[in-house]
């Protein structure tokens, strides 16, 4: 008889260990998935956990978001927007996050591609939404990409053969922003207020840097800036210049196209060829020695966008002659 009472007790100890173990286990599971569960309530797991691009987004989530968003690039300083491969790490601090603002770029195929093969993985908002996308120069152009293009959440879609530049015009980049403040308001009521004033002095300060700039170019309108990378286009449009690019359509030019960019280049008797950092250095200056001019970096993937933009002008400015 004690045996089996020893025994009865022995059970009943158990069944209370395996119920106690089974609610925390449940409440464990509980936690870790109610920000999915309850993505429409997002003031209980604030900061808000952002991806972007590139500096510019960078620079304005952080403007419009202020402590209740905490961002962060997917594209590491340095490296390039057209071949990077985020790491197996990245890839899992990725899919934690909340949003995924994208841009464009071709790097972001493959992080697209694998956030959809996770059982979790980020809203995916598509900044170039609303905006008129011009093929990249020397690219075949056959795609339909009207002004009410629809927003593509959750899509690797990628527009071949259009250059994603757009945030370097700063009209351009203020629809953008408008897209962040628009989203991150959607998610966050709460905060909707922060993020109204915030993004109204975000859009007074792009409004006077667009302004500034206009007529900082004036007596350089019509010229040409030679770069590298096809990356200026929106810039140069926006204040009235060309670009003329080594890449053609952003690969490598054949021999015919290499000789027909020197032959330009020496006709308008450049003072500088300019590169961005995330490529090869050594072909512009091979390039640049044949022109005697010099290889001169400007960054249009940096963060802080006003201060960048100023400095990219100010750096074309100085090395294009007013006189031809």
């Amino acid at each position: 008889m004690t045996t089996t009472v020893t025994e009865k007790t022995a059970m009943v100890r158990c069944g209370r260990f395996l119920f106690v173990l089974m609610l925390l286990l449940t409440s464990i599971l509980g936690w870790k998935e109610s920000p999915a569960a309850n993505a429409s309530d997002q003031s209980s797991f604030l900061p808000i956990p952002v991806f972007v691009s590139i500096g510019a987004h960078l620079d304005f989530c952080r403007q419009i978001g202020g402590n209740r968003v905490s961002v962060r690039l997917a594209l590491p300083p340095g490296k390039s927007p057209e071949t990077y491969a985020p790491s197996p790490r990245q890839i899992n601090d990725l899919s934690r996050a909340r949003l995924f603002f994208k841009v464009g770029l071709p790097f972001e195929t493959a992080f697209l591609r694998k956030l959809k093969a996770l059982p979790r993985s980020p809203d995916i908002i598509d900044t170039q939404a609303g905006i008129k996308l011009e093929p990249m120069p020397g690219a075949p152009y056959n795609h339909d990409h009207s002004k009410n293009h629809e927003r593509h959440h959750n899509s690797s879609h990628r527009h071949e053969g259009l250059d994603p530049h757009t945030w370097l015009d700063p009209k351009l980049a203020l629809q953008q922003a408008t897209t962040i403040y628009q989203t991150l308001s959607r998610i966050d009521p709460d905060g909707k207020n922060i993020y109204s004033n915030n993004y109204k002095i975000l859009e007074r300060n792009l409004k006077v840097l667009d302004n500034e700039l206009k007529n900082s170019f004036i007596p350089l309108r019509g010229r040409t800036i030679f770069v590298y990378h096809p990356a200026f286009s929106y810039f140069a449009r926006a204040f009235g210049l060309q670009q003329r690019a080594i890449e053609i359509a952003g690969k490598t030019p054949k021999a015919r196209d290499l000789t027909e960019f020197i032959k330009e280049a020496r006709t308008e008797k450049i003072a500088a060829l300019f590169v961005q950092p995330q490529f090869d250095r050594q072909s512009a200056e091979k390039i640049a020695r044949a022109l005697d001019c010099a290889v001169i970096g400007i960054d249009p993937l940096a963060a802080d966008y006003c201060a960048n933009l100023r400095h990219i002008a100010t750096t074309i400015q100085a090395n294009i002659k007013v006189e031809k």
